[in-house]
């Protein structure tokens, strides 16, 4: 089988500062090269910044849709995320390229984030599991699972 294209997309979760991560996205194929950086506080879960760069794309009308960014800002990734991108970010006025990117990217963070804070002692096991018990009982299939355990 012959290899026609590749597309990578690569995801950093980094600490800025104590109580702010940063999310850095990134799509590269033949056509693309978008970064995408979001600062996030933490433990909140709230964006305080977003940045999207073109550097390559197929249409000059691409980066109209980076300034887009900034209706991010304030934006609760637990809570209200979703809905906030989808109507941004879909459609006519939109980007599936950064639907893709945001999708992949920011709804980690708190998969990250508490399991980091397990690892450095700052959450005990307990913690996180009333943590996937409360907050996060309905996000995925193991989480269901995990709560339907006596």
């Amino acid at each position: 089988m012959k290899n026609l294209y590749e597309r990578n997309f690569h995801v950093d979760y980094l600490e800025k500062e104590p109580g702010i991560w940063k999310v850095v996205s990134h799509l590269v194929d033949e056509q693309h090269d978008i970064t995408l950086e979001l600062e996030v506080s933490v433990p909140q879960m709230i964006i305080l910044d977003a940045r999207i760069a073109f550097t390559r794309y197929p249409l000059p009308q691409c980066v109209f849709v980076e300034n887009k960014s900034r209706q991010l800002v304030g934006c609760n990734i637990t809570t209200d995320y979703r809905s906030k991108i989808l109507p941004l970010f879909m459609g006519p006025e939109g980007c599936p390229n950064l639907m893709v990117m945001l999708g992949s990217s920011a709804p980690g963070i708190p998969y990250f984030y508490y399991p980091h804070q397990l690892k450095t002692g700052q959450m005990s096991g307990e913690e996180w599991g009333e943590k996937i018990r409360t907050d996060f009982a309905s996000d995925c299939l193991a989480h269901t699972l995990y709560n339907t355990q006596p």
